[in-house]
């Protein structure tokens, strides 16, 4: 399993949207979160995570 984010870059003055790509297995803990987002793949009418957390654990990338 990946999780895909979009990122919108500025390359020679042009907005162009990117697809970054994470390998599920690279993160490190976060059971609970890990378990949600695995929930979400295997039933989609659940719509979706909402990850929140103290600065520093990695809620975003980019």
């Amino acid at each position: 399993m990946r999780i895909v984010a979009a990122a919108t870059a500025v390359e020679g003055g042009r907005k162009t949207k990117k697809q970054l790509v994470f390998p599920f297995v690279k993160i490190q803990g976060q059971d609970e979160m890990k378990m949600a987002l695995l929930l979400n793949v295997v039933d989609p009418n659940i719509g979706g995570v909402l990850v929140m957390g103290d600065r520093g654990t990695a809620k975003s990338v980019g």
